[in-house]
């Protein structure tokens, strides 16, 4: 609304009522008329309006001059506009030209990282399969020299385990798909195969010695690279699964005391076992590894003799030899738990 001077008269309204957003002329009559009356509603009305004209024409009269002085200046503009437009418009046109042109290079220089990336990634595999046959020569070599006797066991565990962790990181560098990497696995399978027998070798000789440093240098290497279960099954067949053969199969075909195969069982872990299982107690805490023989070689192979070597085991249908057979293995257990636990807290 245009604004009216402060000696404006007053009304019988408020004048800035009649210029708010929700102004309703049927509720601003009505209030009126029972506040003032409509005679006095129409005459300030109509003085208002005769007001709001008069403070329009000073309005224009005021700002007549410099509404006059912008028509003027607005002359001729439109040509101004016309001869700005031209270079304008080439200018867009040349942006998007230089535009287009940096997206192209910016592609083709895009294109050139991914190819180097590309040759970088096939150099490094290439330098990874070098490394691994200049490994495999080395075990090679290796496997060589323990036959012609250069070096001794020990040396032989570390240097082998050394090489066949580096070759297990350069294959994960060259990925599943390499068509050189797949031949060269065969080579070290077979290789892994090859060590895998001299270090069980030279784990069950150090065991039967005893020679206690180079059955851990030889747990260590069979752990190093993934022996573990080998080392526990190689056990089973060639120390465990003799005595059981030896001791408690024939004293189960002399007697059905059952408790016999047990005591004996635990004789041979605390006397034949003790030093074995102390090592393999400290190699597993130092090194992370997971060796359990007695689980693993030597419980398999007693539920294995007393199956074969006694018919009826608990002699269901006899509840008083089944009680007491049954007490026999909660004894063992329990014995078994005890030793166990000496040796973890020596």
């Amino acid at each position: 609304m245009v604004g009216l001077t402060n000696e404006s008269p007053t009304f019988c309204f408020d004048r800035d009522e009649l210029s708010t957003a929700d102004f309703n002329v049927d509720a601003f009559v009505v209030k009126y008329k029972r506040e003032v009356g409509l005679e006095k509603l129409r005459d300030d009305l109509d003085l208002f309006l005769r007001v709001l004209k008069s403070s329009m024409v000073e309005l224009i009269n005021r700002d007549f001059a410099d509404f006059l002085n912008l028509s003027t200046n607005l002359v001729g503009f439109d040509k101004s506009i016309t001869t700005l437009k031209n270079p304008l418009t080439a200018m867009k046109t040349d942006i998007m030209k230089i535009n287009e042109t940096l997206s192209i290079q910016r592609q083709e220089i895009e294109e050139k990282l991914r190819e180097q990336k590309g040759i970088r990634q096939r150099k490094q595999v290439i330098q990874s399969i070098i490394d691994v046959q200049k490994s495999i020569q080395q075990l090679n070599e290796l496997d060589d020299a323990i036959n012609l006797s250069k070096i001794d066991i020990s040396e032989m565990i570390e240097r082998a385990v050394v090489q066949f962790s580096f070759i297990s990181v350069q294959l994960d560098k060259c990925g599943q798909n390499e068509p050189t990497v797949e031949s060269l696995q065969l080579v070290i399978d077979n290789l892994r195969r090859v060590f895998e027998k001299r270090l069980t070798t030279a784990f069950i000789n150090a065991y039967r010695e005893p020679n206690m440093s180079l059955l851990a240098d030889s747990l260590k290497g069979l752990a190093s690279i993934s022996l573990q279960t080998i080392a526990e099954q190689t056990f089973a067949h060639e120390i465990v699964r003799p005595y059981m053969e030896k001791n408690i199969r024939n004293a189960l075909i002399q007697s059905t005391d059952i408790s016999l195969a047990f005591d004996k069982t635990l004789d041979f872990i605390r006397t034949e076992c003790k030093a074995m299982l102390y090592v393999v107690e400290r190699i597993n805490r130092e090194c992370g590894s997971h060796f359990d023989f007695v689980v693993n070689s030597i419980f398999p192979e007693l539920i294995q003799c007393l199956e074969q070597s006694s018919n009826i085991l608990f002699f269901v249908g006899d509840p008083d030899i089944f009680h007491e057979r049954y007490s026999y293995w909660l004894k063992f257990l329990e014995q078994l738990k005890s030793i166990l636990s000496k040796l973890s807290e020596q």
